[in-house]
Order: structure tokens, then sequence, then C-alpha cells
């Protein structure tokens, strides 16, 4: 590989047309490729949702959520399997494990379980898969129209979202809060008793009517015909006219039986509502292989062209503008990336001469258009995760680029000409910079192995920066020589006593007494330098521990919880007051509400919430972050205060995987009275702790139910049967579905039930007759309470005791919590796991402390690989766990706590402080074998290589200057952590690294004395 630079200087030609080649599929490759907020993440979770009407929560876990449950936990690669039931309604979460990378062949094994295990559920209950449940639908826009009806609002969302359908990068588009309008058959009680006819004859003559019955096919003048026998329902007339039985010798019709009309579903199962007026929601997701930024502008033009034909007074709102915060997102990291590379090359200039400066801003440009190109192939997404490691490996990267410059002029200085400068300055380098770029490869590369959420998360942060270094090694072999025999030129020729050459005089001057006086007493250098990696790992707790920092987002979100039974208008009435209050606010752009389930998946970290009527969501959009950081903390006492009948609380979007609560107590056990028991000591212990809101449990709050009790000998009597008994109970108060009436793309369903007043009457239960026989001859009703909801984790009833955080970290409430439930002591069989953001945190930390072991072994590897002795490598490897104090130092410093980001950056300075030990040793090696003797050698190392190692320490920190005063909060740890730990690692480096090595490798040491380098050293040079 020494040959490389011979050759490109030779067939510059060649290189150069390969290199416009691939500046021009990079460019290309920049500009067609997908734009996200962040990286894709792999599909590790599903939900079966199963209804079962009428059923109780005991018979709904006993009967359905336990047989899925457990079925599913047999499925391969399933880690946790929780049932949750409520009243006529099952929920199943299957969380797959790690490994997989592909979600399909999971998500195949779950279905043909979930059809082994479909014949042993009740007759009727169907479970389906909710295949959206990971899905995001990155814009969600609400429509509003004034004073129409349902149906016309309905229409215009329609249109509008088949417009929206039919663009080019929009993959899925659904409407969410549209009332279907139905047909109500509302009985008359009197008229069914006058003609002595039941009410499930009034469904099953609607149903016979509207009927699909194959009747084949004929031949009419040579040509086939279909049959059709149906006589379809068209209308409210023709469901009025409907024949149900002959009485006294003529047909009695629908229409004397029951008040026939147009209606809409009440109570509805869900409500949106937009701006404080009732609308409709269309959720819009992409293609897999579109970019957001380019969905943005299609569903504004989409917008745009049905606007014409809206009628006066319709509205449309972004509810959910995800394209709008990518383009911020990644124009800021593009800001700041080409800061960073203006910053580092006028850096790089001071030190080296402007036209040397120059260079090796060419080189890092071209290396970062060249990384461009590559993770194209790699099918890697233009990120703020692979923005933000091109801004890491800048100061790697650069790294190249000055130490083969500064060789070339290095040997310019010595009389040679450029050409044979060029060639032999990036030849003699080949194995060091070779060496370097694996190194640093190997503090990376690791974290593509992480799995999981996180893993997910960091995959492009590991790709990215190997690429750009490979990159770099690609263009100081074949690009710099040919950059280096053009334009470079010795630094007496661009002035060698500028200010910055001054400065690193004055440095190496000071330098020089104090390398010395480490290596005539390196215990004490060592001890030191050891004594402030304890401090800093003493200093550690004090952080305070963050998971993930909130999002930047000018956007919030707002949950409503109502007590368990309240229905779904109840609940609207409470979110319309919190809606009043919030649209008060100053800032506060747009308001969309979602009664009776949550608002669809807008963000990746927000999971979205099945239907429940006591449950609303609501989506808040600010005009900029500020406003929105500013209102969740104000917004959220105003409203609990204010807004009575429910748990209001008021949420940012975080970062990282989804935890929900970031306290969550879990409680197992076979005994539901010592769960119950042990949730209520925990409950209280943990509201005891300053800083915890809306504490709660997973149990609910029991419920109300009307038990209608079959009398079976009765019922056998009367000659009738218990499933006739059942039906006729459902019409009275829920009403049943008796056909539905077609028309162009809509079903309106048929709906036979009793009128509006009865409805709500207990009392009208006896009205009805079955098969002639009043029911209340064969059933009564009897007030009862059931629990309103059961859950079934890994086997196990579990009941978790959940809070919210404000005003501290979750993980200093927890230790609090810790220190205050010492003296508790649960019954008997109950278990108590801790989860949330401390489950999720341990769970990330110890696999990147994998991915940290895994790059250090790379790491040892190569080091023995180019030094050929293990006592060195190990003296250069010492360099990793030095470059912590002072990482610990910047977090502490910058008010920045310790969590999955910083120790991310804390994992990052491996590779990086590495290297600046093999630039240190590399060059002692060759002075000792020179017949230098080891404390001058690596003094002499120090000093001559002191301009190369600064510089690349403060390339490195100028690079992330930019991103740690930017506004992106997520990554300031991560900045901090890494630009204090390169300013601590680089003292280290020059002066506690020699030390440990004069202490392993110093036997027989005399300062000052002429001697041979002894035979360990000999053998790592040679």
């Amino acid at each position: 590989m020494s040959g490389l630079p011979a050759f490109a200087l030779r067939r510059k030609s060649l290189v150069l047309a390969g290199l416009l080649l691939a500046i021009f599929w990079s460019l290309y490759a920049g500009a067609t490729m997908q734009r996200r907020e962040d990286p894709g993440t792999t599909q590790r979770q599903t939900a079966i949702v199963t209804v079962f009407p009428g059923a109780t929560t005991h018979d709904v876990e006993q009967l359905v959520t336990k047989k899925i449950a457990d079925a599913m936990r047999g499925v391969t690669h399933v880690l946790h399997v929780e049932g949750t039931s409520r009243p006529g309604i099952s929920e199943v979460d299957v969380v797959f494990d790690d490994v997989i990378n592909e979600a399909g062949p999971t998500l195949r094994d779950v279905r043909d379980r979930l059809g082994d295990v479909s014949p042993q559920l009740p007759p009727g209950v169907q479970p389906s898969i909710v295949d959206d449940v990971w899905k995001t639908y990155p814009v969600v826009l609400g429509v509003r129209q004034d004073g129409a009806t349902p149906r016309e609002l309905r229409d215009a969302a329609k249109r509008l979202a088949d417009r929206i359908s039919r663009q080019r990068d929009v993959g899925f588009v659904k409407l969410v809060g549209e009332q279907v309008q139905q047909v109500n058959v509302d009985l008359d009680v009197a008229g069914l008793q006058h003609y002595a006819i039941g009410a499930a004859d009034v469904v099953n003559a609607l149903a016979a009517r509207n009927g699909f019955v194959p009747a084949g096919l004929v031949a009419v003048d040579g040509r086939l015909a279909q049959v059709d026998p149906s006589d379809a329902l068209r209308g409210v007339a023709d469901v009025a006219a409907t024949s149900v039985a002959p009485v006294g010798g003529r047909a009695v019709r629908v229409g004397d039986l029951a008040q026939v009309g147009a209606a809409y579903p009440d109570p509805p199962s869900e409500l949106v509502r937009v701006d404080g007026e009732p609308g409709i929601a269309i959720a819009v997701q992409a293609k897999e292989t579109s970019s957001l930024t380019d969905l943005g502008p299609e569903v504004k033009d989409a917008i745009a062209a049905e606007r014409s034909r809206w009628p006066a007074g319709t509205h449309v709102a972004f509810i959910a503008d995800q394209p709008r915060s990518v383009d911020d997102r990644i124009a800021d990291f593009g800001l700041n990336l080409l800061l960073a590379v203006a910053i580092v090359t006028g850096l790089v200039s001071l030190f080296m001469g402007l036209r040397n400066g120059i260079l090796v801003g060419i080189t890092v440009v071209l290396t970062i258009a060249l990384t461009f190109g590559a993770i194209k192939l790699l099918s890697v997404d233009i990120n703020q995760i692979s923005v933000l490691a091109l801004i890491i490996s800048l100061g790697i990267i650069v790294d190249a680029g000055i130490v083969a410059i500064d060789n070339i002029e290095h040997h310019l200085r010595l009389g040679e000409d450029r050409a044979t400068a060029s060639a032999r300055g990036v030849a003699t380098l080949w194995m060091p910079l070779l060496t370097s770029t694996l190194v640093a490869m190997s503090s990376f590369l690791p974290f593509r192995l992480m799995g999981g959420g996180i893993g997910d998360f960091v995959r492009d942060l590991a790709v990215v920066t190997c690429v750009s270094l490979a990159m770099s090694l690609v263009v100081a072999y074949f690009v710099t020589p040919i950059l280096g025999e053009w334009f470079a030129v010795p630094s007496s020729q661009i002035g060698q006593t500028s200010i910055f050459d001054r400065f690193l005089d004055a440095v190496r001057a000071r330098y020089v007494p104090l390398a010395t006086a480490s290596l005539h007493r390196p215990w004490i250098t060592v001890g030191a330098a050891t004594g402030a990696v304890v401090l800093a790992v003493l200093w550690l707790p004090h952080l305070g521990v963050q998971f993930f920092p909130s999002a930047d987002r000018a956007q919030f979100f707002i949950e409503v919880n109502a007590p368990d039974g309240t229905d779904i208008r109840s609940t609207a009435r409470i979110a319309a007051n919190v809606e009043r209050a919030v649209r008060a606010q100053p800032g506060v752009t747009v308001v969309g509400s979602f009664v009776g389930a949550g608002a669809p998946r807008f963000y990746y970290n927000v999971l979205q919430q099945q239907p429940k009527p006591s449950y609303a969501q609501i989506l808040v959009d600010t005009s900029d972050i500020a406003s929105a950081n500013r209102l969740v903390a104000t917004l959220a006492p105003h409203l609990r205060a204010e807004v009575p009948g429910a748990r209001i609380d008021v949420k940012k979007l975080e970062q990282g995987p989804p935890v929900g609560a970031p306290i969550q107590l879990r409680l197992q056990g076979d005994d539901p009275d010592a769960l119950a028991r042990s949730a209520a000591i925990l409950r209280s212990t943990l509201a005891a702790v300053p800083g915890t809101v809306a504490v709660r449990d997973s149990l609910g709050q029991p419920t109300t139910t009307l038990a209608a009790r079959i009398d079976p000998q009765r019922v056998a009597e009367t000659g009738l049967n218990a499933a006739d008994v059942q039906r006729t109970v459902a019409l009275a108060f829920g009403g049943t579905t008796a056909t539905a009436i077609r028309e162009a793309d809509r079903q309106t369903p048929v709906v036979v039930r009793l009128p509006p007043a009865r409805r709500g009457n207990a009392s009208a239960f006896g009205s009805l007759a079955v098969h002639g026989v009043p029911l209340a001859e064969v059933a009564t009703l009897a007030p009862a309470t059931q629990t309103s909801v059961a859950t079934y984790r890994d086997g196990s009833p579990t009941v978790t005791v959940l809070a919210d955080v404000e005003g501290r970290l979750a993980s200093d409430v927890l230790a609090q919590f810790r220190r205050a439930a010492n003296g508790i002591r649960l019954p008997d069989g109950v278990r108590l796991t801790v989860a949330g953001e401390d489950e999720q945190t341990a769970t990330s930390f110890r696999n990147l402390l994998v991915a940290v072991i895994v790059g250090l072994l790379i790491n040892q590897m190569i080091l023995l690989w180019e030094f050929r002795t293990l006592r060195l490598s190990l003296v250069v490897l010492s360099a990793v766990p030095l470059g912590l104090a002072g990482a610990i130092a910047g977090l502490a410093l910058t008010g920045q706590h310790f969590g999955f980001v910083a120790s991310l950056g804390i994992a990052s300075l491996g590779g990086i402080v590495t290297n600046h030990a093999i630039v240190l040793f590399e060059y002692a090696k060759r002075e000792m074998e020179a017949g230098e003797p080891m404390e001058r050698a690596l003094i002499l190392a120090g000093t001559t290589r002191l301009r190369p190692i600064m510089l690349t320490v403060l390339a490195s920190i100028a690079g992330l200057l930019p991103l740690a005063f930017s506004a992106q909060t997520l990554w300031r740890p991560f900045c901090w952590a890494v630009i204090f730990g390169l300013g601590g690692s680089m003292l280290m480096t020059l002066v506690a690294i020699p030390a440990i090595y004069r202490i392993v490798a110093g036997r027989g040491f005399a300062p000052g004395a002429q001697r041979q380098p002894s035979r360990e050293l000999a053998g790592a040079v040679s």
C-alpha cells in the first residue's frame, strides 16, 4: 500500500477521472437520498385486539386474553407478552426481542399461532392484529367546515384524502374521526305488541331483503347474463317499506313498527376536534422508499388543488407536520456541518498557512462528498444521526489531511521536489494512517452490533463514521499526493514566525520540563492521572441520570384520562375545556383533539393509544420551540387546577425508544388482592416523593354494570333459547346492525334499536318481547360492579404503579423512593420489578458496554498488529480510560446530565485518543531506532508531534462547538463530553502515557544515559 501515492502521481488522469465519477455519483446521491428526522426503526412490537361484546373484564381475561397471551409466549423471538382486559375488549401487546432486524417472519409466526388459538375462543369472537401499531404518520391534517353536517364534512375530507393518496410519495392515507351516517330503526314497542311481532323479526326481514344470493347465469340472445334476485336497499324509504310479516291479510312493514330515519352513531366511537370545532383528521403515511421532505410539498400541492372545490368555510390545518420538522432539523445540522468545515479549515490555515490549510480543507470536503455516495449504496438516509456522524468524524478525517500535508511539508523543507515530497510524505505514513483509521473505526463500528430500538437509533452513527474514515484514507492515499504536488509549499515560504508558531514554541518550551519531570517521577504522574479518573467516576452520580433529553419540537401533547366508565360525551366535554384553556395561550397555532382513542402515531416515540371512551389526546402546535417548552411548564398545574373530572398530563415529545411513564413499578403475583394491597402501599409511598405527579396504577377504578340474569327454567318453559334472549337484550340497549345500504364507496349501516328515550332507561328492558314472550318474564337486570382493567404479563397477573415527573430527574425520584421503600414488606408471593426509564437505561447501558468492550478488543488487536508487543499496545490503550476524567468534568461544568447520549460520546472518545498515542509512539520508536535514549525519544516525540496532535484536538473541538451551542439539546451532552474529553486526553497523551510506558518498559532506565532501545522496544519497532 506504500506504493499507492506513487501510483496516483504516475496515473493522475486515471485517478482524477475516477474522482470526478465518484463526485458526480455522490452529488446525485446527496440530492436523491431520503431525508428523515430520525433513522428508521425495526418493528419489534405488535398488538392483537379482540372485541367481545357484552363480556365482563373477568370473562374477557379468562376466555380471550389469557388464551391469546399464552399462545404468543411460544412464538420465537417474543420477549414479553402483556394482555390487558377491559369490559368487552382485549388487547395483547407482543414485544419482540432485539435479535430480529426484520419483523416479517416473526409476524407471520404470530398470525399462524393466532390462527391456531382462534377456535378456542368464544363463538363469534375474532381477534385482529393491529397492522399499523408501529407505523408513523408524519402528516396529520385536521379538516373542519363551518355549519356542515358530519356527512358533508366527511365528503370534503374524503375528496382531499383521495387526492393526497394519488401523490407519488404517499404510501397510505386514512380518515380518523369520521362519523359514518347510519339508518336508525327506532322500534315502536306498542306497535310490536299490537302486531305480536318481535324485534328479531324486524332484524331478520331487513337482513333477508338486502342479502346477496348467487343465482347463476342464463343465456339471453346468445350472451350470458348474471341473474340478480336481490332487492337491495337504496335508502331510508326502502328500509321503511320492507315487509316484516303478514298480519290480518296485509303486510306489516318496518315503517309500521318503527321510526326510520338517517342519523349518526350515538354514542360515537371516536371524536375529532380541530381548533375547537368538530372535524376529521387525515393521517398520511409516506412510502418506505420516499423522503419526508418530498412528502410535505406534495400534501400542500394537493391541498392547493382541492381548495377551489371546497364549500365556503372549509379549513385545513396541519396538526402534525413532520416534513417541516425534518427540513428544519436537517437544515440546522447542515449549517452546523458547514460551520464546522469552515472553522476547521480556518483553524488549520492559522497553524499551517493559508495554502496548506486550504489543501486540508479540500481533503475534508472531498471525504464528506464521497461519504454521501458510499452511504447511499448502504441504504442510509440523511437524518440527524447520519449528519451528526459526519460532524463527529470531521475531527478524525481532518487528522489524515493534517498529518499527510504536514509530512509533505517536512519533506519539502528537506529540499525534495514537490513530486518526490508528495509521494514520500504520504507513503512513509501509510501504516500509521491505516492503523489510526482502523483504530478510530474500532470505536464506532461496534455500535452497529447494538440491538433493539437503541441499536436502530445509533446504527447510522456507526456506519457513516466508519465510511467517512475509510473515504479519508482513500483521499489520503490517492488525492492528497496530487494536491501536494500541485500546491504544497514548505512553511518557510509561507511565514514561519506567525503568532501561532510562536504560541506552539511557547507551549513546547513549557512542555519539555513538564514531560521531563513526569518521566523522572512516573509513579507520581500515573497516580495523579489515576486519581483524576477515580474522582471523575465518583462524581458521576452527582450529574444525575437522564435516559434521553426531550425532543426539540414546536409541539407537545396533552393526555386526558377520565375515570374508567366515563362515556365519550363526558370525556369530550372535559377535552373541550382543556382546548379552550390551551387556545387562549400565546404561541399556540393549532390544537387537534382525539377523543375516545389516541391520535394516529404522529411521532416515533409516541405509541398510539387503543380505543377507550374515557381517554382523549390533544396535540398542540406552537409557533416555536421556546413556546412549547414554556407552555409545558406552565399549563400542567393550571389545567389540573382549572379542569376537574380527569387526570390531565401535559407532555413533551421525547427522544429515544418509547418508554411511557418514566417511573414504573411492576408488581406480579398470583393473588389479585395481594397485588391490589401492594399497589396501594407503593402508590402512597411514591406520591410522597417530591417531583412525582399523576401517581396511579393499572388497576383502574371499579365500574358499574347492569347484569342480565336469565332464568334458564323460564326460558325452557316458554320454548325460547338463551341466545335469542341475549340478542334481544343487546338490541334493547346497544342496538343491532341488521344490514347495510351500499352506495358508491360507502356502506350505511341499518341499526335496529329502541328509541333514545327508552334506551337510556333500564325500566324499558321489560317492554320488549322474544317471540311473543315479554323479556321481563325470562330475565331480570341487577346492578353490579366489575374491575375495569386486568393485566396479564408473561403468564402472571400484573399491576403496575406509574408516575410522571416534574421538576426533577426520574433517576433522582426513583432513588429517593427506593430509600423510602426500604422498610416496606410486600405480601408473600408478590414480586416487584422496576421498569420504565430505569429499565430502559440499564438495558441500553448494558448494550453499549458490550459494544465498548468489543471495540477495545478490536483496538487492542490492531495495536498488537502494529507494535507487535502486548505491553506497548496496552500502554497506548490506557489513553482510553484517561480520557474519562475530562469528559465527566465537561459534563459537570456545562450542567449536562449523564445519560445514554453522554455515554455514547464517552465511548466515541476511544478511537480518537488512541490515535494521539499512536502518533506519539510511532515517532518515538523511530527516534529510539536511531539510538536516542527512551526519555529523550519520548520528549522529542511529544515536541515534534505537538502540532498535529494539538491541531487534531482543536479541529475536533472546533467541529463540535457549533452543535454544542446550537438549539439541539439532544446532542449537547455528547458534544461537551467529547470536547472536554479530547482536551483532557491531549494532556494525558503527552504527559501521563509516556510516564506509564516509562514504568512498563523502563527496566534499567537511567535518565540521560545514551543506550540502545530495550529488547522489548526493539521488538516493538522492528
